[in-house]
């Protein structure tokens, strides 16, 4: 699982580890607030991206 935060810290992948008995991949966008899609569409791309080429490498 991915969590992707921003303003609030690491708020967001304590919540999903709570709810996820696998691995949650944590990555910080500084600098972002609420609407991480909005304020940095590239850094979260990157993310996204990164994250997804990872889950079925060798």
């Amino acid at each position: 699982m991915l969590a992707v935060g921003a303003g609030g810290g690491p708020f967001t992948s304590a919540t999903l580890g709570q709810v996820t008995a696998g691995e949650v991949t944590a990555v910080q966008l500084d600098g972002v607030g609420h609407y991480a899609a909005l304020e940095a569409p590239d850094a979260l791309a990157a993310a996204i991206l990164d994250f997804t080429s990872s889950v079925d490498a060798p």
